[in-house]
């Protein structure tokens, strides 16, 4: 016959090894609860990293097109007005040399005074040189006084 402490000793068996299995399956849950909040975290925090990464990549060329874009306009201007700079220079030059006035003793008193309203005229130009159709020099105005040897 068995023994009465014997027969709740193994009552209480059942009952620690539910306990035990309850606990562990407590402790299984856990675990896989924290692996998928890990696995979620890293799948969310992953694609937002990547979607940053490749905005930045976008905005970053974006932006380099941008500047060369506005580069190649200032550039644009700047030309036109270095042109339209040269252009100016050009007509009043042409304009002042339209009188043949030069001869062999040197230019005469009209040209002389085309030369130094060219002068007056344009502050770009700092100094006239006329020239005979050999190429001899045969009259000069300059604003600034320099000192040239002859020859």
């Amino acid at each position: 016959m068995p023994d009465p402490g014997e027969t709740g000793e193994r009552a209480e068996r059942p009952a620690a090894a539910a306990e035990s299995r309850a606990g562990a399956s407590d402790v299984i849950r856990r675990r896989r609860l924290r692996h998928y909040l890990i696995l979620w975290l890293l799948l969310i925090g992953g694609g937002l990293i990547v979607s940053g990464l490749w905005e930045i990549y976008l905005r970053y060329h974006e932006t380099r097109e941008h500047v060369a874009l506005l580069q190649q306009e200032i550039a644009a201007r700047g030309a036109l007005r270095i042109g339209q700079f040269i252009e100016g220079l050009h007509s009043t030059m042409k304009a002042a040399t339209r009188s043949p006035g030069v001869t062999a003793a040197g230019p005469s008193p009209e040209y002389r005074f085309e030369l130094d309203k060219l002068l007056l005229t344009t502050a770009a130009i700092t100094e006239v040189v006329a020239l005979d159709a050999r190429g001899l020099v045969r009259g000069r105005a300059a604003r600034l006084r320099t000192v040239v040897p002859e020859g």
